[in-house]
């Protein structure tokens, strides 16, 4: 259990918070800098065929709106971080930057050349000028899945109903627009399920201690004799 916080001025931050919002910013320009080093040590990935690109439509403009389910399950996250479980607030962004730790390494083991171009951005990355060249594992597949783990169904029923389908939308995107391979989706999928259940047993030790900063144990109800 975390029991300290940084005092800064009248503002208390939970020291889990803190940590995990680092792990979750530097694993993020990790990924950047695979992304570039992919480009510079194979400028000329190969272009592979890919099965359900032969079998449903290619949909281009569907490149507009991937985007918006990452922001949506983004927002909901952050919600549920500090609105249902805050006491854990910090679970959840560690947790999130450990799998895209996981995914900064994995898309630079077999760099695939993207299916419209290794020198094309889509999405986002057209207004940002952001160039992305990983594929496998798909990070946008990743993030929505594990928030999708997430989240607890008894907690937040409604809220997990909604991840479960910005998941499913942002792989449907992806997959049409020709953004990622399939094999990156079901990559994105299985490292969001491993990172949710390798986590599970340290979920505790983001919990916030009590004010005092020892945890409350409730005293066990005596049990009356009778007389």
């Amino acid at each position: 259990m975390m029991k300290r916080r940084l005092t800064i001025g009248r503002l208390s931050i939970p020291v889990s918070l803190i940590l995990g919002l680092l792990v979750l910013v530097a694993s993020s320009l990790f990924n950047f800098v695979t992304s570039e080093l992919i480009q510079y040590l194979y400028p000329d990935r190969p272009v592979v065929p890919d099965l359900l690109f032969d079998i449903f439509p290619y949909v281009p403009w569907l490149q507009y709106v991937f985007d918006a389910f990452v922001a949506a399950s983004i927002i909901t996250m952050v919600y549920y971080a500090f609105g249902v479980d805050a006491k854990r607030s910090g679970y959840y962004f560690f947790t999130v930057g450990i799998g895209y730790l996981a995914r900064a390494i994995l898309m630079a083991l077999t760099p695939l050349g993207q299916p419209v171009g290794n020198n094309e951005t889509m999405g986002i990355g057209l207004l940002l000028n952001i160039y992305q060249h990983g594929m496998f594992p798909s990070g946008h597949t990743y993030l929505t899945a594990v928030i999708f783990f997430l989240i607890d169904r008894e907690r937040a029923p409604r809220l997990k109903i909604a991840t479960g389908i910005f998941c499913a939308l942002e792989m449907i995107t992806l997959l049409l627009s020709h953004a990622h391979y399939s094999i990156d989706l079901v990559g994105g999928l299985m490292v969001a399920f491993l990172t949710k259940y390798l986590m599970d047993r340290h979920k505790d030790r983001f919990q916030e201690s009590p004010p005092g900063g020892k945890p409350r144990h409730r005293k066990p109800a005596k049990k009356r004799t009778a007389k």
